[in-house]
């Protein structure tokens, strides 16, 4: 298998690097990926086509392994590096191969193109490219569920899961669709993480990424109720309630930085942070010396 990491383009102009960083910000995503450990034999390569690339090349000879092995791997390598280098990294991934050959790289750069249509900063894999031909992922659902999560709305979260598993989605794909759904709130969360920075990378591994976890639920119900429990734990870990309200604003400054340029509601950023609007918005404004009932980019301090 081959995986194309590519540096988006606005990690030159959203983050604290610009574009003549880019053999610094390279060396650096070699390092992490090369730290990783992986139950796969891997070999790091730059790409000459593309600077702002590097290929990662995956094999083993147990084919059922290897697609195991490296969605926990990269998984793994999009975490740490969105999180530590804080920056927008999309990762396009080729299917299993026989031989390591021109079509393997063909798939994985078509899989990346697809952030093309789907947004930048996430995890593509072939395999879901022609099942989404074939199957219409809940885009809505997901998107809300996102939200849902960030406003640790719990009962909204049971119900849009509930919704995302029903069957006018599933209709006759239901093991594709799951597999596929199950990938792209893995990938959210995981994003949502990193934006609080949270450090959950063994959670993840523990509770979404091991062997055939989908496979262990008798029924759709047993599932909705694994997914919602297991966002639970993960939030639980992140611990952001405990933390002191100044360490609460610094993660919300944080927050509203790499969501530029975004307008954010202060009843969200409220709740996002385990506070009550007024609380916050004293707290905000005697930190920032801003007004009004949306906080506007970008943020002056």
């Amino acid at each position: 298998m081959l995986a194309i990491l590519n540096i988006d383009g606005k990690s030159y102009y959203q983050s604290t690097f610009s574009y003549q960083d880019i053999d610094v910000l390279k060396f650096s995503v070699v390092n992490i990926c090369d730290d990783i450990a992986c139950d796969c034999k891997k070999e790091i390569i730059h790409n000459l086509k593309d600077r702002n690339q590097t290929l990662i090349l995956c094999y083993h000879k147990s084919p059922h392994t290897l697609k195991h092995a490296v969605d926990k791997f990269l998984m793994d390598v999009y975490s740490k590096i969105t999180k530590l280098l804080s920056i927008s990294l999309t990762i396009g991934i080729s299917a299993v191969g026989d031989t390591v050959n021109s079509s393997l790289y063909e798939q994985a750069r078509e899989t990346l193109n697809t952030r093309l249509l789907y947004g930048e900063n996430k995890i593509y894999k072939y395999e879901n490219q022609s099942n989404k031909a074939k199957i219409a992922l809940p885009l809505n659902d997901l998107n809300l569920l996102q939200k849902s999560i960030e406003r640790y709305d719990l009962s909204s979260i049971k119900v849009v899961l509930q919704d995302i598993f029903s069957r006018r989605y599933m209709k006759d794909h239901t093991s594709t669709y799951i597999r596929m759904v199950w990938f792209e709130i893995t990938n959210l969360l995981i994003k949502i993480c990193n934006d609080l920075s949270m450090d959950t990378v063994s959670l993840f591994n523990q509770l979404l990424l091991t062997e055939d976890v989908v496979n262990q639920f008798e029924n759709i119900d047993e599932l909705v109720a694994y997914l919602y429990s297991t966002i639970l734990k993960i939030f639980d870990y992140g611990t952001i309630k405990d933390l002191d309200y100044k360490s609460r604003m610094t993660l919300c400054i944080q927050y509203l930085e790499q969501h530029y340029p975004e307008q954010i509601a202060v009843n969200d950023l409220a709740a996002r942070f385990h506070m009550t609007s007024s609380y916050f918005s004293t707290l905000f404004k005697k930190r920032n010396g801003q007004n009004g009932s949306k906080i506007s980019y970008p943020v002056t301090y």
